[in-house]
C-alpha cells in the first residue's frame, strides 16, 4: 500500500519538471494530476471487478507490479499523451493496491489490532508521502539533465526527473515481486 502510493508520489512530485522537459508547461502538469487521480479513483471503484477470478494476495501483486511498469514506461516515454495515459494506468493500479491491500489488512488482523494497524498503515502512508514528494525533486536535481551522443543516430537526452522516476519504478518493482 505505501510504494503504491509512493508511486504516485513519485508522479506528483516530480510532475512540474518533468512536464516541463517534454515542453508540456502548466496545462501538462493539470493533466498528469488529473491523470493520476482519475486513474485512483476509477481503480479504487472499478479495479478489483477487474480480476474477479484472481486471489486478493495475487490482484496486490499484480497491481503493485503494474503501477512499477506503469511508472517504468512513463521514465521512458517522451511523449506527453502516451505519458498521460501510462500514468493514468499506474494511478489505477495504485488505487487496486490501496482497496485489495486493505481488504487484506481486514481480513488478515485480528479484531484488538485492527484499529491500530489502519491507524499504523495510514500514518505510514502520509510519511512516505511527504518523503517522496520532499526528496524526489532533490534526487533529480542532483542527477541533473545528461545527453549521449550516438554519432551517427544523433543523441539521446536524460534528465534528473527521468531517472529518478525511473528508480521508483525499479524500487517499486523489486519490492511487489516478492508478494506475488
Amino acid at each position: 500500500i505505501v510504494g503504491a502510493f509512493g508511486c504516485g508520489g513519485v508522479v506528483i512530485g516530480l510532475g512540474r519538471v518533468f512536464v516541463g522537459d517534454l515542453g508540456a508547461g502548466d496545462p501538462g502538469y493539470g493533466t498528469l494530476f488529473g491523470a493520476v487521480f482519475l486513474g485512483l479513483g476509477l481503480g479504487m471503484w472499478r479495479g478489483p471487478k477487474v480480476l474477479v477470478q484472481v486471489s486478493r494476495p495475487r490482484m496486490f501483486g499484480v497491481a503493485l507490479v503494474g503501477a512499477g511498469l506503469g511508472l517504468l514506461v512513463v521514465a521512458l516515454v517522451h511523449n506527453m499523451a502516451l505519458v498521460t495515459i501510462f500514468v493514468t494506468l499506474v494511478g489505477f493500479c495504485a488505487g487496486v493496491a490501496w482497496i485489495t491491500g486493505y481488504t487484506l489488512l481486514g481480513l488478515e488482523v485480528d479484531e484488538e489490532m485492527r484499529g491500530r494497524t489502519f491507524a499504523f498503515v495510514q500514518s505510514l502512508v502520509r510519511l512516505v508521502l511527504s518523503a517522496v514528494l520532499a526528496i524526489a525533486p532533490l534526487v533529480a536535481g542532483l542527477i541533473g539533465s545528461h545527453t549521449i551522443p550516438l554519432r551517427d543516430l544523433g543523441s539521446f537526452t536524460y534528465t534528473g526527473s527521468q531517472i529518478a522516476i525511473l528508480i521508483a519504478s525499479l524500487g517499486l518493482n523489486v519490492n511487489s515481486t516478492a508478494v506475488i
